[in-house]
């Protein structure tokens, strides 16, 4: 059985952001609990924060999802 991805992916990433904007309850508590709900992947509040500091939207790029993951932080 392969193992659960570790990081995000982009397009998961918007959907984080979405998320966030369209909630009621705002916190990164929150938001992480979401993210392991929806994704399966744990995440540290200071990486969510750095999540949603991001203004980049990658919604309507044509990016080829393996250069995609070539960069640890996008």
């Amino acid at each position: 059985m392969p193992a659960p991805p570790k990081r995000l992916t982009l397009s998961q990433k918007d959907i984080v952001r979405a998320y966030y904007r369209n909630s009621t309850h705002r916190t990164l508590k929150n938001t992480c609990a979401w993210v392991m709900h929806e994704f399966g992947i744990t995440l540290n509040r200071s990486t969510v924060s750095r999540i949603l500091q991001c203004t980049r939207d990658y919604s309507e790029a044509n990016i080829d999802a393996a250069a995609a993951m070539l960069s640890r932080y996008n």
